[in-house]
């Protein structure tokens, strides 16, 4: 027994010496973890956007104290392009505020059909109607969801319309301002720190607009005009 203890006790001591000539073990290893700012939509932005719009026209002549004696009706439609810039505000909630502007041209005309108090009309008459470039300056809501942003939007419209009526032999086509209001939505995407897409849908009716013409015995010619679209636009954010 006596010698059983005195090899437990070697055994111990033995163990306790080749512990202390082993090297320490290595310190854990901490790994230091990137920290990522949440995107912000704060900021200056610059881009351009191609879409298609169609819509309603109606017009019409008349003469001083007389109804209408011709109408005419047309869906003006195409493509169009152009560009806009803007400024928008995020807030700490995630509210973004922001105000752009916008201006666009293209080919958006249609062919009109035309009817005559008097009934069908003794001569040939043909009608045209054309919005020959437009823009906006609106205000914009979002929320956005890091580099997501839908938002919607609503201001002030303007552009310039033409409504023609043609007979063999004459044309009558003045060229008009309108202006009126817009609204519509869309979805914005953050696809880098400076590169944002959209795609938006947007409503606009340019009022009516009517024009005197001296020359044919003061005859007016009566515009309205309303559109829809849908835009995609790629943008810079500064």
């Amino acid at each position: 027994m006596k010698a059983l203890a005195i090899a437990a006790t070697l055994l111990v001591a033995s163990g306790s010496a080749f512990a202390a000539d082993l090297p320490p073990a290595p310190a854990p290893v901490l790994k230091a973890v990137a920290y990522v700012p949440a995107f912000s939509w704060t900021g200056l932005y610059l881009g351009g956007q191609v879409g298609y719009s169609w819509g309603d026209a109606e017009s019409s002549l008349s003469l001083p104290g007389l109804p209408d004696y011709l109408s005419a009706s047309g869906s003006p439609n195409g493509v169009f392009g152009g560009g806009f810039a803007g400024y928008n505000y995020q807030f700490a909630s995630n509210l973004v505020v922001g105000i752009e502007a916008d201006i666009n041209g293209g080919s958006l005309d249609s062919s009109g059909s035309v009817s005559s108090i008097f009934g069908p009309a003794a001569w040939e008459v043909s009608a045209k109607h054309e919005l020959q470039w437009f823009g906006s300056v609106r205000a914009r809501v979002g929320y956005a969801f890091d580099r997501f942003l839908p938002f919607v939007t609503a201001g002030y419209a303007f552009g310039s319309v033409e409504s023609s009526f043609m007979a063999p032999g004459d044309r009558v086509s003045p060229s008009e301002s309108v202006s009126g209001w817009t609204v519509g939505g869309g979805l914005e995407y953050a696809v880098t720190d400076n590169i944002l897409a959209r795609i938006e849908y947007r409503y606009t009716d340019y009022g009516d607009v009517s024009s005197l013409l001296p020359y044919y015995s003061n005859l007016t010619v009566n515009q309205s005009y309303s559109t829809n679209d849908l835009r995609l636009g790629l943008s810079y954010k500064f």
